[in-house]
């Protein structure tokens, strides 16, 4: 479902109903303020994040491969919980992040995706 204020690029630019949802530059068709994506998430943030893995290591390879990342891009983290796959194909590392900025939230899930075997990260 398009978002109501943001240009789709499938129908070159309109919304659902056909109609261009944003001016020429970029505002809210209501307001006319600019969109401000870091107005989306108010940083900081407590931000809860899922990485699931295939399972070919030890738990601590991974969430030392994790904490690096974290560490690494300055995230504050804490909570973190480990839950296998019913045929234990897979784990799932969830971690309770504290962001400070958007380039934060960017880069948090570019790095973790980059560790190997790292199927998802949501």
């Amino acid at each position: 479902m398009p978002y109501p204020f943001h240009k789709n690029p499938l129908n070159g630019g309109n919304n659902k109903n056909g109609s261009n949802s944003s001016n020429n530059n970029g505002s809210s068709p209501k307001t006319n303020a600019p969109i401000n994506r870091e107005e989306i998430i108010q940083f900081p943030t407590d931000y809860p994040i899922k990485v699931i893995v295939e399972f070919k290591k030890s738990d601590n390879i991974y969430q030392a491969s994790i904490f690096a990342v974290l560490f690494q891009l300055g995230i504050q983290h804490n909570n973190w919980r480990v839950k296998e796959s019913s045929k234990a194909k897979y784990r799932s590392y969830s971690i309770d992040l504290v962001l400070e900025n958007r380039s934060q939230f960017d880069n948090v899930y570019v790095f973790l995706s980059k560790i190997p075997d790292v199927v998802k990260v949501i």
